[in-house]
């Protein structure tokens, strides 16, 4: 995938992705999974974030929104396995080529 998705179906649901200049959390994050919003808030690209962490905190973000819809909380709540998990399908999806 080469651009960020605007919305995506997950299970039941559509997920919308938002970028915004600021993101409001406690800590230094560059992305929010809402679940019960079906949300995912990504911060704006900007000189200290580049599109290349963009994108990876996009899959960050996705990762533990797919963790959240199949109901496995202590998985995506898991930051370490999380990242090492959607840094290996960004991994996939920037490499992956031909046709079966």
């Amino acid at each position: 995938m080469k651009t960020i998705p605007k919305s995506f179906s997950l299970g039941p649901s559509v997920v919308s992705v938002a970028i915004q200049d600021t993101l409001i959390v406690k800590s230094a994050a560059y992305g929010l999974c809402i679940p019960a919003l079906q949300a995912i808030f990504l911060q704006k690209v900007n000189p200290e974030f580049n599109k290349q962490a963009q994108v990876q905190t996009f899959y960050h973000e996705l990762t533990h929104m797919i963790l959240d819809t199949m109901g496995e909380c202590e998985l995506s709540s898991n930051e370490r396995f999380v990242e090492g998990f959607s840094q290996l399908l960004l991994q996939f999806m920037q490499t992956a080529n031909g046709k079966t």
